[in-house]
């Protein structure tokens, strides 16, 4: 019965109704979703401001990214990055870091979106490994040039939510974003500047510290269209 299912499975995938019919189901669904891929390289930064040192550590990163738009207003992505991170001070190490951004956005006007976010993060040295994890709310507003074929983009997020492990979360969290896109109908290049600030008090035992993490990164997508 299974080899008369996987036969007649085949044989309807070969009819010239089957395919058509199969055709316009893709096509549906990529009218639907409108989906985009994009690989992106980057430089990352992480600093941390403590007494009595001070600590930096930059390297190349790389990722890819799924961006889905369900409705006409809405979009969704998914973000995946990692790399190795080499010290630029004395007291800094070597960190291999991972990251798993997913966020989702509403648009509020023809200029302005709302969005929110979950990241985790992790930092691994010979010494330890930190795990990170926040949530973020903020606005992104657009300014388009030569009829939207250039996009300017700035923004501010609030991350009212974050855990760091083996240490109390941060008294105040922000992200701040910048970036320029070219887009066409099926491909867009852009150039974004992240910058996020973490600030911790001092409690028993600790000195009141800060971090931050800066990612300059260049991604390159394409979009799939119905036929």
């Amino acid at each position: 019965m299974r080899r008369a299912l996987v036969v007649a499975l085949l044989a309807g995938a070969a009819h010239p109704t089957a395919g058509l019919a199969q055709r316009a189901w893709i096509d549906s669904a990529l009218a639907r979703t409108r989906p985009a891929v994009s690989a992106t390289v980057a430089l990352m930064e992480h600093r941390v401001a403590a007494d009595p040192g001070y600590e930096r550590a930059a390297g190349l990163v790389f990722g890819g990214q799924l961006d889905l738009a369900p409705l006409p207003n809405a979009s969704v992505s998914l973000r995946a990055l990692g790399g190795t991170l080499a010290p630029r001070t004395a007291v800094a190490e070597e960190r291999d870091v991972g990251e798993l951004d997913a966020r989702a956005r509403l648009r509020l006007l023809p200029w302005l979106d709302a969005g929110a976010g979950a990241t985790g993060r992790s930092f691994a040295s010979t010494l330890a490994r930190q795990r990170w994890t926040q949530l973020s709310i903020g606005a992104e507003a657009r300014m388009s040039l030569l009829q939207g074929r250039i996009v300017g983009v700035s923004g501010a997020s609030l991350l009212p939510l974050v855990r760091v492990s083996g240490q109390p979360s941060p008294t105040l969290a922000v992200a701040a974003l910048m970036g320029i896109r070219s887009t066409t109908r099926q491909y867009e290049l852009g150039l974004d500047w992240l910058v996020e600030r973490y600030d911790f008090a001092a409690t028993a035992g600790r000195v009141k510290r800060a971090e931050g993490n800066a990612v300059l990164a260049v991604r390159a997508g394409y979009r799939f269209r119905a036929r």
